[in-house]
């Protein structure tokens, strides 16, 4: 039942706009599915800031909460983003596009407070409408993207993953 429903929220956008009208469910906006590591969501905006960061602990699970704000008013949309995850090393960069400020940033040390995270940091980027972060991770996380809307957050959900079997390699000269 969540497999079709989420399928009918990504897929039918009237169906999607029928549920804004439910007190929880209108505001979710997507549950993302990673494709090879990379899931992208938000709506194309210029000059938001990623506000703050929050890490709630829940269970086994933690939840990196982004929450975006407007200067000029209340941003009921996230902003246009894209979460990439690799393997060896564990990481996830979150490039959010459309932002010019980046006041989460004293944020990102208290993402190691996560019992998954080794590590968040700011990435260069030389793009003055773009912010870049790494979130490096101790062991391997399965992870959950989620976006809401009113207000404007993506929140990543953390859980204990598989290590995955070491594929060794040969070299014939």
């Amino acid at each position: 039942m969540l497999i079709s429903f989420t399928i009918s929220i990504n897929s039918l956008p009237a169906f999607a706009e029928s549920l804004e009208q439910v007190p929880v469910l209108g505001k979710l906006v997507e549950v993302l599915q990673f494709t090879g590591g990379s899931a992208g969501g938000g709506t194309i905006q210029d000059g938001a800031d990623v506000k703050f960061i929050t890490l709630k602990t829940r269970g086994e699970s933690d939840q990196l909460v982004l929450d975006f704000a407007s200067p000029d008013e209340g941003q009921t949309m996230a902003s246009s983003y894209n979460v990439k995850f690799t393997e060896y090393p564990y990481t996830m960069m979150v490039t959010v596009s459309g932002a010019r400020k980046f006041s989460a940033a004293r944020d990102l040390e208290t993402l190691k407070n996560s019992r998954y995270v080794r590590d968040a940091y700011p990435l260069i980027t030389l793009d003055d409408s773009a912010i870049r972060f790494n979130i490096t991770f101790k062991e391997p996380v399965a992870y959950e993207v989620k976006e809401y809307k009113d207000p404007a957050q993506v929140v990543i959900t953390l859980k204990p993953g598989k290590e995955r079997a070491e594929t060794s390699v040969y070299y014939r000269s």
